[in-house]
């Protein structure tokens, strides 16, 4: 989740005060080099969101469609263990 955080951060802070420019003046006064850093952060935190949110999705498929077996072992170990009482 920390990810996603600092994917959507990224975008607010370091692309929409330079992409609200395109509106606001009649041509890019920032340079060459701020242009294609702004267009690299959009793809980069794009690319982080897809990433985190699929991963996320993937993981949860796995815990509810295949539920781990440490689950069913810790469960059977404590029955065994408490049905056979050592005197």
């Amino acid at each position: 989740m920390v990810s996603l955080a600092v994917g959507d951060l990224l975008l607010i802070l370091f692309t929409v005060p330079f992409m609200s420019t395109i509106y606001t003046f009649p041509s890019w006064p920032f340079g060459e080099l701020v242009c294609k850093l702004g267009e690299f952060t959009v793809s980069l935190s794009l690319g982080v969101s897809v990433f985190t949110l699929t991963a996320l999705s993937a993981e949860r498929y796995i815990v509810i469609v295949h539920q781990p077996d440490h689950r069913g072992r810790t469960s059977t170990s404590r029955r065994n263990h408490n049905s056979n009482p050592t005197p």
